[in-house]
């Protein structure tokens, strides 16, 4: 892929620590080392010096360009994305100009191009262009997505990304000692992950309750760093399975027990890694929560987020049944 959307990392190829000893304050607690050397190679150092402060001026004044242009893409995406939406839920009809700038004009009668669109828009939108984005099957080849998660997802009315700023890392946490945290309270501003968030929004529904969308809170490369798991009805997780099994225990007799045991499914995207999930998944035979993570999350805001369109056509284009175009045309 050319280039990351909504994943640009913006970061620095040189390293903010060593751009940062380009300041008098940085290398002031180093002066005292380099006295002693020569005349000659002090010259020489203070003009590396320079020329590396006016390469640190030029990068960082590079990526403040590439910042400006990343939030600029997110703003215009996001209009657009707003407007798909809009015609996709049926809030929005098809207007004149949108018509008249489409390839599908000539498909459209002309007393149809200012009609008013009374339909409920295209109900199955989401689910039917997830079932063609190929970016959606994992490494061994299959579909993230199982037969009972395609039940629920025919109820996915819609999926958003937006940005969202990551929360400041804690120094201590992060293992920075402590000139390495003022370094890095230097850079905050400058530095600001352009983070996103990935928001699921389903119909009401009897697997899972539609008022609190499920939705990964992202740092810009992808990495999940927040989760926001769907509330499920009794029994209608899909992501774990009773397994039950004949326990004895000393002087009574056998029972039966089932305990949950997790299972493949696409909802286990929104569930948080762990060691316990890793374990888990190898006894279990299934890709773990990280490795989810790694595959998919990139490939929905990369991939199925701007082509969604595409997607949609192509299975209207391949299905043998017109369902679809019919309950759009009503």
């Amino acid at each position: 892929m050319a280039m990351h959307r909504w994943a640009c990392s913006l970061g620095r190829a040189g390293g903010a620590g060593m751009r940062r000893h380009c300041s008098s304050t940085a290398l002031a607690p180093h002066l005292a080392r380099l006295r002693s050397q020569p005349q000659p190679l002090l010259r020489r150092l203070a003009a590396l010096d320079h020329i590396h402060c006016e390469y640190s001026q030029l990068e960082d004044e590079y990526l403040a360009r590439q910042r400006a242009l990343q939030v600029e893409l997110r703003t215009k995406m996001a209009v657009l994305f707003a407007a798909r939406q809009g015609v996709v839920s049926g809030e929005a009809s098809a207007t004149a100009a949108q018509i008249k700038g489409s390839e599908l004009k000539p498909l459209i009668l002309e007393s149809q191009i200012e009609a008013v669109d009374s339909s409920n828009g295209l109900p199955q939108f989401w689910p039917m262009a997830m079932r063609q984005c190929s970016a959606l099957e994992l490494e061994s080849g299959e579909h993230v997505c199982t037969s009972r998660d395609w039940q629920i997802l025919d109820y996915l009315k819609e999926i958003s990304v937006r940005h969202w700023s990551p929360p400041p890392e804690d120094p201590e946490q992060a293992g920075l000692a402590d000139d390495e945290e003022q370094e890095a309270d230097t850079e905050v501003d400058d530095s600001e992950e352009l983070g996103f968030a990935l928001e699921f929004r389903f119909a009401p529904n009897e697997f899972l309750d539609h008022e609190v969308p499920p939705t990964l809170y992202c740092y810009a490369q992808g990495e999940v760093s927040l989760t926001c798991p769907p509330v499920w009805r009794q029994d209608a997780n899909p992501t774990v399975v009773l397994k039950r099994k004949k326990v004895k225990r000393k002087g009574k007799p056998a029972e039966i027990v089932s305990s949950p045991q997790p299972t493949h499914s696409f909802f286990r995207l929104f569930n948080e890694p762990s060691i316990e999930d890793d374990q888990a998944s190898d006894a279990a035979g299934l890709v773990s929560v990280s490795e989810l993570h790694e595959q998919l999350v990139l490939p929905i805001a990369e991939e199925l987020m701007p082509n969604a369109t595409i997607y949609y056509m192509r299975a209207l284009l391949e299905s043998d049944d017109n369902e679809p175009t019919e309950s759009a045309a009503s």
